[in-house]
C-alpha cells in the first residue's frame, strides 16, 4: 500500500458510519465456535450440524436469529485444488 501512495490510510480509524454508511444497511453472521452473541456449529453424529446465525436490517430495524440443520450427506464443498465438488 505504501508503495502505491496509501501511506497515510494506514493510520486511519474507521467508524461503523465509514464502513456501512446508509438506511439500507443489511448484516448477517454465522457462529463457527461459542461467543456472546451466537453458539458455534454442533455437530450431530457426523450426520446433521446446526448453525446458528444473526440477521440485521437496518431500514425496518429489525433482528432476526436463525437456526439451521444441515444434511451432512447432502452437503458440498467446492476445492479449489481440484475445482471439483466433493462431500462433506
Amino acid at each position: 500500500m505504501i508503495a502505491d501512495g496509501y501511506e497515510k490510510d494506514l493510520e486511519c480509524v474507521y467508524s461503523a458510519d465509514d464502513l456501512a454508511n446508509g438506511q439500507n444497511i443489511l448484516f448477517c453472521a454465522t457462529g463457527i465456535s461459542d461467543s456472546a452473541l451466537l453458539r458455534g456449529i454442533r455437530a450431530h453424529g457426523g450426520v446433521t450440524a446446526v448453525t446458528y446465525s444473526i440477521l440485521m436490517r437496518a431500514k425496518s430495524k429489525t433482528v432476526r436469529f436463525i437456526r439451521a440443520r444441515h444434511n451432512l450427506q447432502t452437503k458440498t464443498i467446492r476445492l479449489r485444488s481440484d475445482n471439483r465438488e466433493h462431500i462433506i
